[in-house]
């Protein structure tokens, strides 16, 4: 459906382009300037649930870890930020573990990364458990 300009809009556009344009807003401070380059694909409140979810699951991980491991483990969220693709792979660190996984409830795909010491740290225990069981039998 197009919209009808009034003829004091009509001359408001006419005098502005005289003009260079400078009288053309009325409302500046309603207008946001959008970046094509870095689009923000997540509101704010968007961002607080994803940030509520991740809290979740850190208490949760961080009571499987201390149950599994058997010791004190903790696991803290840091921050929920949106930033792209490029910048994510530059902020990797050198060796990582990046898992892809899918989830039913979505049509989307989410890209999980963690350090690899960490990973490392719990292969060597688990290894060690191994070991023991083995060695006391």
């Amino acid at each position: 459906m197009q919209e009808i300009l009034t003829q004091k809009e009509i001359d408001m556009i006419v005098n502005s382009l005289n003009d260079n344009g400078s009288n053309i807003v009325s409302n500046e401070s309603k207008i946001k300037t959008y970046d094509f380059k870095r689009p923000n694909k997540f509101s704010r409140e968007h961002l607080r649930t994803l940030r509520n979810i991740f809290e979740i699951f850190a208490q949760n991980f961080t009571n499987y870890l201390t149950a599994r491991l058997r010791f004190l483990a903790s696991v803290e969220l840091l921050s929920v930020q949106e930033f792209s693709y490029e910048e994510f792979c530059n902020s990797i660190i050198y060796p990582s573990s990046i898992a892809i996984a899918s989830i039913d409830i979505s049509n989307g795909d989410i890209l999980y990364k963690k350090c690899w010491l960490m990973l490392l740290k719990i292969i060597v225990f688990f290894k060690i458990q191994l070991y023991n069981k083995i060695r006391n039998k």
